[in-house]
């Protein structure tokens, strides 16, 4: 978490997401990532494409901050 901000930031690995295990990886993801939203989070997920444009990481987090102010 950001320091005074409810940002959440994630990084994920694609690999994990393959196969039945995947499946039920994702759908843990979506259940836990829904609950912080309730708690008013906002979560940010990078991916090792985002890693190469830093600029868009940043905006991303910016837009982050933004929504949970």
């Amino acid at each position: 978490m950001l320091r005074g901000h409810k940002v959440i930031v994630e990084f994920d690995g694609l690999v994990k997401y393959a196969g039945l295990d995947g499946r039920r990886a994702l759908a843990a993801e979506k259940m836990r990532e829904d609950r912080l939203r309730r708690l008013g989070y906002a979560v940010v997920r990078l991916t090792w494409r985002d890693l190469d444009n830093p600029a868009r990481v940043r905006s991303l987090i910016e837009a982050a901050i933004r929504q949970a102010a």
